[in-house]
């Protein structure tokens, strides 16, 4: 069974007192856990989000956002998707380029059945 550590930075970004943690490691690494690190998305686009009550697809086609706001969407989706295939745990069923996955498919399509695993 494939174990998954996932480090989200959006909740807090002190995380020196489990990387110190010597017992904590050992287990780590005896079963050789992946950790992915999901980085944060600014306060101001999480709260423009939540005040409408988008997902992340509907953020990035809101037209009462600046285009600003739908960048650092996409890029924030960009870092986290590349966190997902860093850590090397998902195949493919069908490979897609980047631009195929994100732009063909909407940005959460490909990984739409990978975030309910998590």
């Amino acid at each position: 069974m494939t174990h998954i550590r996932i480090r989200n930075f959006g909740l807090g970004d002190e995380w020196s007192q489990l990387e110190e943690d010597q017992s904590r490691q050992k287990l780590l690494k005896k079963y050789q856990v992946k950790v992915i690190d999901f980085l944060s998305l600014g306060y101001k686009e999480r709260y423009l989000i939540n005040k409408k009550r988008l997902n992340f697809a509907e953020a990035q086609g809101c037209q009462d956002f600046t285009v600003l706001v739908k960048q650092r969407v996409v890029n924030f989706l960009l870092a986290a998707y590349t966190s997902f295939d860093n850590a090397g745990v998902w195949r493919e069923s069908t490979p897609m380029s980047e631009p195929e996955r994100f732009w063909n498919y909407g940005p959460l399509a490909y990984y739409k059945y990978k975030l309910l695993l998590l």
